[in-house]
């Protein structure tokens, strides 16, 4: 008999909701999500076949958020494809998930399911997560990639063999911005200027070409560049005038210049609009306006645009008449076959604390704990169940955990003939409840893998607390 002893001093969950906690970053993967509270604690949800999720756990998805690491404090992060990149407070670069090219850049080509430390540097500021490669800035402005390099996309100057560690990308020392996009890249300077590189037969480098580019290269004579997004095979980019312009594949209008045509140059679609912000997913895009409402635009199939249908627009079309939008996330783009995936939204107001979604989420990936598409961006759904409190020591043993079938609980030094338990899923709905004696064994055998809490409770006082693991 193996016994997992937790004491409730150190571990009693009890439920929050998204609603009551504020965010400071949300990122969208392929088919999976990932946030940042502003506590700097990490979430994440939705497909988690490649580990993207990092809560190393062998559920293959999660549709509820799930709070992966309890001690560590995060900087920022990036969702990939199929990976997930994250900076700490500290300085220190991480990264998770799929690692086939090489794109956690652990050295190696293994796969992780959980965060693991790429090097010792301490001086990480910046991170991006492509399709399959991962760029990433130093504080003293230099660039750095890994991956695939299939297409000259790590822009070390030859395409090739994938790069399983960070390399320096040049020898510049001014960079400020990067965005991975499908094979192409984009970046910014500290003086305002606009590079691109990597795959261009669409044109989404931006040179006027359709002609690879292994190494940064300037698009334009500007200086005043202001933001940069890239999307699976188009680009776009914020002046700081408030303009907004785009390049690259147009097939699904996604370009937003009001045409199907594909162009290989910046075009301006901001229709003299002042814009703040912006996002280039799979096939569709979206900005915020300087009024703080928020447009969308490209492929809308499973409703990612959130205007309350599936049709597609080919130029910028206002979501909703809410005027405090503060940020917006679109998903990040793989294809198999002729299929595109990365069909899902998420976003942040400036009157509400919770999370906005909308779109695909036969994932978990929108993290309402459904599987039910939207149309419309819903807003604080979103639940979940792991946040640590103190309490009187009690020694509690449940086993087998991890278990398929049934657990036992064994609580130690007892004095109740009974308790009442409670067993929560990870979007804090009671599933199961009743009392229990001593040594009973509760079967959850038709339960779907996954976290559940469990609650016990004398004379409505909680006396012990445990996670469990179905799988």
């Amino acid at each position: 008999m193996k016994k997992l002893l937790l004491f409730a001093s150190l571990f009693l969950f009890q439920l929050f909701s998204f609603s009551q906690q504020n965010w400071s970053q949300i990122e969208c993967g392929t088919e999976f999500s990932i946030a940042l509270r502003s506590d700097s604690l990490l979430f994440s949800w939705g497909n988690n076949a490649n580990g993207q999720l990092g809560n190393n756990l062998a559920t293959p998805a999660s549709n509820s958020p799930y709070l992966i690491d309890t001690n560590s404090k995060w900087r920022t992060i990036s969702a990939g494809s199929f990976h997930s990149l994250g900076i700490k407070n500290d300085g220190t670069l991480w990264a998770w998930g799929f690692n086939g090219n090489g794109q956690i850049g652990s050295g190696n080509k293994i796969q992780s399911n959980i965060p693991i430390q790429i090097g010792t540097d301490t001086d990480w500021t910046h991170v991006d997560a492509g399709l399959a490669n991962s760029f990433a800035i130093k504080n003293n402005g230099t660039l750095w990639a890994w991956g695939l390099n299939f297409q000259g996309q790590l822009g070390i100057g030859t395409p090739g063999a994938d790069t399983t560690s960070p390399i320096q990308v040049g020898t510049d020392s001014d960079w400020k911005q990067i965005s991975c996009g499908g094979f192409q890249v984009l970046g910014m300077k500290t003086n305002g200027s606009l590079w691109a590189w990597g795959y261009n037969g669409e044109g989404q480098v931006g040179d006027t070409s359709n002609i690879d580019k292994y190494i940064p290269t300037l698009i334009s004579s500007d200086t005043n560049w202001k933001s940069i997004s890239a999307g699976y095979q188009f680009s776009t980019a914020i002046k700081t005038n408030g303009s907004i312009y785009s390049w690259g594949f147009n097939g699904n209008g996604q370009l937003g210049d009001n045409t199907l045509v594909s162009k290989n140059y910046p075009v301006d679609v901001s229709a003299a609009e002042m814009w703040i912000d912006i996002s280039a997913g799979s096939s569709f895009a979206f900005a915020i306006k300087s009024d703080s409402t928020l447009y969308g635009w490209g492929y809308n199939g499973s409703g990612q645009l959130g205007t309350g249908n599936t049709t597609q627009y080919i130029k910028p079309r206002i979501v909703d008449n809410s005027t405090n939008w503060l940020s917006i996330n679109a998903a990040d783009g793989a294809q198999s076959g002729t299929a595109l995936f990365g069909l899902h939204t998420l976003g942040l107001k400036t009157n509400t604390t919770g999370i906005c979604f909308s779109g695909a989420n036969y994932t978990g990936q929108l993290g309402d704990g459904t599987a039910n598409n939207s149309t419309v961006f819903i807003c604080n759904q979103i639940t979940t169940a792991l946040e640590e409190l103190s309490n009187e020591e009690l020694a509690i043993t449940v086993y087998p955990n991890p278990t398929r079938d049934n657990f036992t609980i064994e609580i130690a030094e007892n004095n109740f003939e009974t308790v009442n338990y409670n067993l929560v899923n990870s979007i804090g709905k009671t599933i199961k409840s009743g009392k229990v004696n001593n040594f009973d064994k509760i079967d959850i055998s038709s339960f779907s893998d996954g976290l559940y809490l469990l609650i016990l409770k004398n004379n409505g006082n909680v006396i012990g607390t445990e996670r469990i693991i179905k799988n």
